[in-house]
């Protein structure tokens, strides 16, 4: 009788046990940064076996429970879950499964976290439980410009940790411990239009992808990471099909788009900054086609320095007419603002009773005209110079002598 009851009753208690960690797991599924725990099982015959190969003799084996299974271990599920917008300021995410945020709990303890979704405290950066964020040197993280770059992480090993929270952990070993010292922000941001647009990029590799499976003529050598075949996989070692679960877990990502920098620059300055990326391709085009900076046919260290210096200078007259251009509004591009300028002539004349020389330009269209006027406007602002109504009074009642065509501009 005692020999039946003993298995039964171990059992019920190994199902307990797992009925209380399925429970748990459930409970906290929308709990940041929390990860599921799982269990091992064994037998007796196992630890049997391996007290045999170990040369350790039993001192009483009861055959009845050789067959029980037991709790050997609980281990923790270390994949990450998907990245959400929350539109708070304070939260945050990292982006390695093995990386954990740095708490001070009520005990002075320090814990480590996944949880990123951080508060402000009486200007302080503090986790959800009031505890204190702690940087890289175990100091509380005061919230100031700049002060994610401060945010500790560290790199540990779920096997070296012990969980003491819904997803707070205590260290077992400190000499594991990796400190991100200087580690690098990711900032990451979120549009309708990107996310739109992502959805439309998928759904039209995705419609591609079936074309190709309905032909026959894919193999498992194109079931690979690039493009969109990672969305196939083999089926029963033969088949190449469309993983369709993974189509759509890839919907968690439209939208989004992440930015890792070590700059101290707030977060829409680093986007901002991003954004203007493509200006600063179009420089090194430039360089190469209307600067003509390459080839250089220059031998000598004085010769190519001037090279470089003159398309050095060009290109800052191009940008400065870029910037001016926007800044009036102007309704043509820089390209055809070096056309109409290209067209502008002047004369030079002698004025007989003083002898000055001054420079006048010939009659121009409407382009010209905004062109000129835009360029007298900021050299007047920069220097401080007459404006062209001052000028005209000044010398509205010389009369013209001598007159000279001089080169276009």
């Amino acid at each position: 009788m005692n020999q039946g009851t003993y298995p039964l009753a171990a059992s019920m208690i190994n199902q307990f046990n797992r009925l209380d960690q399925i429970s748990n797991n459930l409970a906290n599924i929308n709990t940041n940064g929390f990860k599921q725990e799982g269990t091992t099982e064994t037998t007796f015959n196992y630890y049997l076996q391996r007290a045999y190969e170990e040369n350790i003799v039993p001192t009483k084996i009861n055959t009845v429970t050789n067959n029980i299974p037991k709790i050997d271990a609980k281990f923790i599920n270390s994949e990450m879950g998907p990245i959400a917008m929350t539109g708070n300021a304070l939260d945050f995410a990292l982006n390695d499964p093995d990386t954990f945020f740095k708490v001070q709990n009520a005990n002075g303890d320090i814990v480590y976290t996944r949880d990123g979704s951080f508060k402000n405290l009486d200007n302080f950066l503090v986790d959800g439980n009031g505890n204190h964020v702690l940087n890289s040197d175990n100091e509380p993280i005061v919230v100031e410009d700049n002060f994610a770059s401060q945010i500790g992480v560290t790199k540990i090993a779920y096997t070296n940790l012990e969980k003491i929270g819904d997803n707070t952990y205590k260290l077992k070993n400190p000499n594991e411990l990796e400190i991100f010292e200087n580690n690098d922000n990711l900032i990451v941001s979120y549009t309708p239009k990107r996310a739109k647009k992502d959805e439309y990029n998928r759904t039209k590799g995705l419609k591609r992808l079936e074309k190709k499976v309905k032909s026959g003529k894919l193999t498992k050598d194109q079931i690979n990471s690039r493009g969109y075949n990672k969305y196939l996989h083999l089926k029963n070692e033969i088949n190449v099909e469309i993983d369709y679960e993974k189509f759509y877990q890839d919907s968690y990502w439209d939208g989004l788009k992440g930015y890792i920098t070590n700059t101290n620059l707030s977060n829409d300055a680093v986007i901002s900054n991003y954004s203007n990326l493509w200006q600063i391709e179009k420089a090194f085009r430039m360089s190469k086609s209307d600067l003509e900076i390459r080839p250089i046919y220059h031998f000598t260290r004085r010769r190519i320095e001037a090279h470089i210096s003159i398309s050095f200078v060009a290109y800052s007259i191009y940008k400065e007419l870029e910037r001016l251009l926007y800044l009036y509004n102007a309704p043509f591009s820089v390209k055809k603002a070096r056309e109409i300028i290209h067209n502008i002539y002047q004369i030079e004349v002698t004025l007989p009773d003083s002898g000055v020389k001054q420079k006048v330009l010939l009659q121009m269209d409407e382009e010209q005209q905004f062109l000129v006027n835009m360029i007298q406007n900021e050299i007047s602002k920069s220097f401080g110079w007459p404006s062209d109504e001052v000028r005209k009074k000044l010398y509205k009642k010389q009369s013209i002598k001598k007159i000279r065509l001089i080169v276009p501009l």
